[in-house]
């Protein structure tokens, strides 16, 4: 049923696959956010920032990462390449900040 919402490519889209498409939003979005935060506050005090400096300004840089990541998943054409972007860039973040940090 179409309310004139303006159409669009979600327009077709089943309920089934608008829930799996915020679904990747959100989990892929804060796992790509969890290892953004952790490169950062683990890879800038080998630059001479201080660590609390580092892990505050990871923390701030954080939360509109976590949204542009929302808003690119949300509103992607091809849900599957942006989940599989996402998923990779996080799971790299994640297992390259403890190599950082111990260096």
């Amino acid at each position: 049923v179409d309310r004139g919402c303006g159409g669009g490519h979600l327009s077709g889209e089943t309920t089934l696959v608008r829930s799996g498409r915020l679904a990747v939003a959100v989990v892929g979005g804060y796992a790509f956010t969890a290892g953004l935060v952790a490169m950062i506050g683990a890879g800038l005090p080998h630059w001479g920032m201080e660590r609390v400096e580092a892990a505050t300004l990871g923390a701030m840089l954080g939360l509109p990462a976590y949204l542009i990541i929302i808003l690119w998943a949300a509103s992607s054409v091809r849900p599957w390449r942006s989940a599989l972007v996402i998923a990779v860039a996080a799971l790299t973040m994640i297992l390259l900040a403890p190599m950082l940090a111990g260096a």
